[in-house]
């Protein structure tokens, strides 16, 4: 489970780098609807990880609505549940 914003403490660190790559690296945070700092961290901490938390929460989003499109009808929805919270254990 994430923390709340209120609860997370911050520390600022400055970083160099060629503007070129700076310029990449704003343009990834924006199309990821990002900050700047919340995708190098995000990038930075989860690079051996192909799936990061914000494309693991989209995906779970993407998940619950189809279990809601489905309802009573879809026997395997608990299945599919499970097979998510697997993927978020793979992530910690």
């Amino acid at each position: 489970m994430r923390k709340a914003k209120s609860d997370m403490k911050t520390v600022t660190k400055s970083m160099k780098m060629k503007p070129e790559d700076a310029k990449t690296l704003e343009e990834a945070a924006k199309a990821s609807d990002m900050s700047f700092s919340a995708y190098v961290t995000t990038r930075a901490l989860h690079a051996d990880i192909s799936v990061t938390p914000e494309v693991m929460c989209r995906l779970e989003d993407i998940v619950n609505r189809c279990v809601r499109m489905a309802g009573k009808e879809c026997s395997e929805k608990e299945e599919i549940r499970k097979e998510v919270d697997q993927l978020w254990e793979l992530l910690k």
